[in-house]
């Protein structure tokens, strides 16, 4: 089906357009136009009714949120309050009648993400802990730009990671993350090298 089409069978149906849309696979909550060979082909019914899929012209990209998306938004393994089961199961609403016959399906689902999350992240950040104690014992050197004041940009990445040879390594989430949170080491503002913060073993 084409944009033009949809549109129109909206606007028939629903010529206010105060209506709330239901879809089988989630949310939507953008759209994106692509070529049609972009990640992949796409699939619509013709006019005799036959099924096509493609890869000529143009698409658009329906974004849609699931169950899990809504638990990876708010889902925050650093901030205490928002790392709880009870802090993600809160944002679903049952709005509805019967209630019990969907809070079963939708909290299944949300539990399901948030301990596989759970897991994950207690896993990455212990093995980025002990590798940031193993090279701080090495002899590597932390450095953080000074920017992260201003850009966010700068919290996990940009920094200058020094190995015991003397080469720079790049930094990531797996680098910095056990440096920032696990509270074993702090940031030294020594000018130590311009334009960034030294970390250090407390």
């Amino acid at each position: 089906m084409k944009t033009k089409d949809f549109i129109a069978m909206l606007q028939k149906e629903d010529p206010t357009g105060e209506s709330h849309i239901r879809m089988g696979d989630g949310i939507p909550f953008d759209v994106e136009l692509k070529e049609g060979y972009w990640d992949g082909t796409y699939t619509y019914i013709d006019e005799d009714k036959k099924y096509v899929t493609s890869d000529k012209g143009f698409k658009v990209d329906i974004h849609c949120y699931e169950v899990s998306d809504i638990v990876e938004r708010f889902y925050d393994f650093h901030t205490p309050e928002h790392s709880t089961w009870e802090y993600i199961k809160s944002k679903f609403i049952f709005d509805c009648s019967y209630p019990e016959r969907r809070m079963e399906r939708v909290y299944g689902e949300a539990k399901e993400q948030y301990d596989i999350l759970v897991d994950f992240h207690t896993k990455s950040f212990k093995e980025s802990t002990d590798l940031a104690l193993t090279r701080m014992k090495e002899g590597w050197k932390f450095y953080q730009n000074k920017l992260v004041e201003t850009s966010k940009d700068y919290y996990y990445y940009g920094w200058k990671i020094i190995g015991e040879d003397g080469k720079i390594e790049g930094s990531s989430i797996r680098n910095t993350e056990g440096i920032i949170y696990s509270g074993l080491f702090e940031r030294l503002d020594n000018n130590e090298m311009e334009g960034f913060y030294e970390w250090k073993k407390i």
